[in-house]
């Protein structure tokens, strides 16, 4: 089929469609950029009232000056489940164990349980880290031994040799 509208105004009537079906969704996104504008001055202001009632309460009970307290950004937590949960889960396999555990196997299930991503290698290595940090440290308490590996990876293995009953090293 031939075209007789010519080279230019093919080109314009084609911009043309393809602006007018993006029309529906860019006015969703505005939408939904406006609710979460309210919400987040909503927020803001929550958080502006809070402050100036906790300045007024440090300025009844002490002579510091509330501008002199260094702002903190918060941080979210990269990990599922309450403060120590992690190292307990750790101590509780460990435990389970009669034999040296291989970090490998302590790293999969941890990742799992406590869902860290590992389908990168940056990814693994933080899982990996994750997991080794408390068994060193639990090594220099002398709860946990480390063991090499049975076939030469440097990979170790981990043996809880605290009491078994105790569940902070």
């Amino acid at each position: 089929m031939a075209n007789y509208v010519g080279l230019k105004l093919s080109r314009l009537i084609k911009e043309r469609a393809y602006l007018a079906g993006s029309l529906p969704s860019t006015q969703n996104e505005v939408e939904d950029l406006r609710a979460n504008l309210k919400a987040k001055e909503s927020e803001l202001t929550q958080r502006t009232d809070r402050l100036a009632d906790l300045d007024k309460q440090i300025a009844e009970l002490s002579a510091i000056d509330p501008n002199d307290i260094r702002p903190i950004k918060a941080t979210p937590r990269k990990m599922i489940g309450a403060h120590g949960s992690f190292r307990q889960e750790l101590i509780r396999l460990l435990k389970s164990y009669d034999e040296p555990v291989p970090t490998g196997e302590l790293t999969e299930y941890m990742a799992e349980k406590f869902g860290f991503q590992t389908n990168t290698a940056k990814e693994v290595i933080a899982a990996n880290d994750a997991v080794r940090r408390p068994l060193n440290l639990f090594r220099s308490r002398g709860v946990v031994e480390r063991y090499p590996s049975l076939d030469g990876s440097l990979q170790g293995r981990w043996l809880w040799v605290g009491d078994k009953e105790d569940d902070h090293p």
